[in-house]
């Protein structure tokens, strides 16, 4: 060909390499969000929504230099009867300048405050209800737990004494306290084990013999009343 065509030929040719490798090379915007609690988060993105499992992650690609705002709620646990166990955990995610990846490590204490999930285990032959003691306040859980099975319920704040109260069905009980149990720096697992050499019988109050009683006098009808 001309050399004036060869040169054209070979000026788009540097424009699309020079294109192809600013397209490989330039900054892509994404989230990526940590889920490190012992339940699912419900992610908001735009107009979205995204569920991220327990100890899973998640990647959305942004746009990039554009601001983000996103919003994540834990999912909370049930009761048999329907009503959710612990207490909300939730928060945002913002950025005004999108470059490069956007991380998100969402923990037990994601906003500042110390807290604690625990999981009862019961290696008992009886149902268990279980009462969660967070600092000065107890909250039933309302819930029983059946030989050989485990339930997670929620996040409560930690504060010194915190743990749960567990009995069974023949009124025996126990007190387990998280700290002693070993409490996830992280995700604020907790794991506490129920088994019968755990639990306290209960205290059984000796009943007093009624009294027997008096025996009739048989001279009473022969003596003379006054």
């Amino acid at each position: 060909p001309p050399a004036g065509r060869r040169r054209t030929l070979v000026a788009v040719g540097l424009v699309a390499a020079v294109g192809a490798l600013w397209a490989s090379v330039r900054p892509h915007a994404s989230l990526v969000v940590h889920n490190r609690l012992t339940e699912p988060v419900a992610l908001t993105l735009d107009d979205s929504g995204y569920m991220v499992p327990a100890g899973d992650s998640l990647r959305l690609p942004l746009r990039p230099r554009g601001a983000l705002e996103a919003h994540w709620a834990m999912v909370r646990p049930a009761a048999s009867d329907g009503r959710m166990l612990g207490s909300e955990l939730e928060g945002s995610v913002v950025a005004g300048d999108v470059r490069g990846e956007v991380r998100e490590a969402i923990g037990a204490a994601a906003d500042g405050l110390a807290r604690f999930s625990p999981l009862v285990v019961n290696h008992t032959a009886r149902r268990l209800g279980v009462a969660v003691v967070s600092g000065t306040d107890t909250t039933e859980c309302g819930c029983a737990i059946a030989p050989g099975d485990s339930l997670r319920l929620g996040y409560y704040p930690l504060a010194p004494g915190s743990g749960v109260l567990v009995h069974d069905s023949a009124r025996a009980t126990g007190r387990f306290d998280a700290a002693a149990a070993g409490i996830d720096s992280i995700s604020g697992a907790v794991r506490f084990r129920v088994t019968p050499t755990s639990l306290t019988a209960p205290v059984r109050r000796a009943t007093r013999p009624a009294p027997r009683p008096a025996r009739p006098n048989p001279l009473g009808s022969f003596l003379p009343v006054r």
